[in-house]
């Protein structure tokens, strides 16, 4: 539990009304660490005095040399989040260009969706805060404490870039509740967080305030376009969800059956797949482990795609074998010359253990196998190289021989 949760809103409500960039000296590691692009330091880094207000600060080595600006979290973790190694002014015009840039550099998706992450944190150099766009709502999370003291002009650039007809704020985090920040989904601005978004031909229903993540399953696009591609005859996805997935493949596919253990997650896959004409797909409500283990029919595509199930290190054992079983239990229904597609959300499991899966189970099996895609998160959730964290979603399409 955050020691500071009891003054973190105090805090905050005094930084928006008098922000104050103080400085902060941190040692020789840590500021040629930031230096060579480290994102994160945590509050050891520090020499001297601390910041105990959330906010931002000037970082500065032992000889006082400007280092980088950061958010400054008391309590968390991640003390320092690194905004900018350039030493200028953090302030309402710094921000806005922040999300311009940001916004620019999604452009080549406008044609093709008009849903898209805006801004993926860290990767676009406005560290923990998410913002979505889905059609004309916006959705947004905020995971520090110090970035909870932007707040004002976010809501603010937000409403200024994308005049929204309504914004949403995903607040109800495990994450907030570590940093001492409220933590509830609610609606900022307008009264209905509803709306239908395109993808390629396809559309689709979002509810901001009650979907998972901000609302659906934005980073899985190019993973869902790569599978159109690839899908024929009679398919199976697993972990369907809302059912964007099926209805990507529908139209190449004989028949589609989507699997979930969500009722409601299911009857919105019904609308969906109703709304796009897609009178090939079946549904069932069940656990996908389950399903796929007493299978009893056959399948030439079989997409897999489990939620995040190695969030934590000691879990990545466990995590591994389980994917084994389910891709074992995949190739038994599988039909000779199918394809698998699997994917893994836990930014502990690497390409290369994505591919290990997939290789001991088909030798398990005893029949060969071939990769013939690899994929991770779209386009408008960028890949920094000196932040592993941002590279968290992996997928690949394997055929069996």
């Amino acid at each position: 539990m955050n020691p500071f949760a009891g003054l973190a809103a105090i805090a905050l409500r005094v930084y928006q009304f008098f922000p104050v960039q103080s400085s902060l000296i941190i040692d020789n590691g840590a500021a040629r660490r930031v230096r060579e692009g480290e994102l994160w330091l945590p509050e050891a880094a520090v020499v001297g005095r601390r910041q105990r207000i959330p906010g931002i600060a000037r970082l500065l080595d032992r000889r006082r040399r400007f280092v980088a600006s950061a958010f400054v979290s008391p309590g968390s973790r991640h003390y320092l989040r690194v905004i900018s190694a350039e030493d200028a002014a953090i302030d309402g015009a710094f921000w806005r260009t922040r999300f311009e840039r940001a916004l620019a550099r999604r452009s080549r998706l406008f044609d093709f969706t008009d849903a898209y992450r805006v801004v993926f944190g860290e990767s676009d150099g406005i560290p923990s805060v998410i913002v979505d766009r889905y059609a004309d709502v916006v959705s947004f999370q905020i995971g520090c404490a110090g970035a909870e003291s932007i707040r004002t002009d976010i809501l603010e650039i937000v409403d200024w870039l994308l005049s929204p007809r309504a914004i949403v704020e995903r607040g109800d985090s495990e994450v907030r509740r570590s940093e001492g920040l409220p933590a509830e989904d609610r609606i900022v601005k307008g009264s209905d967080a509803c709306a239908v978004v395109k993808e390629g031909s396809e559309s689709f229903e979002v509810d901001a305030l009650s979907g998972q993540k901000t609302g659906a399953y934005l980073d899985y696009r190019s993973i869902r376009s790569a599978a159109r591609e690839m899908a024929r005859g009679d398919c199976l996805d697993a972990f369907c969800y809302q059912g964007w997935f099926s209805c990507r493949i529908a139209e190449r596919a004989r028949r589609v059956v989507a699997v979930d253990s969500s009722r409601p997650a299911l009857d919105a896959a019904a609308r969906n797949a109703k709304s796009n004409a897609h009178a090939n797909i079946e549904f069932a409500c069940q656990d996908a482990f389950d399903f796929v283990r007493g299978c009893r029919q056959s399948f030439d595509f079989i997409h897999l795609d489990p939620p995040a199930m190695a969030k934590r290190r000691q879990d990545l054992p466990a995590a591994i074998r389980r994917y084994e079983r389910a891709a074992l239990d995949s190739i038994a229904i599988l039909r000779p010359g199918g394809v698998i597609m699997i994917s893994a959300c836990s930014q502990r499991i690497t390409e290369r253990m994505l591919e290990g899966v997939a290789r001991s189970a088909a030798k398990a099996s005893g029949r060969g196998c071939t990769i013939l895609w690899r994929g991770i998160q779209d386009i408008d959730h960028p890949v920094l190289r000196s932040h592993p964290e941002s590279l968290y979603l992996k997928a690949m399409a394997v055929r069996i021989a």
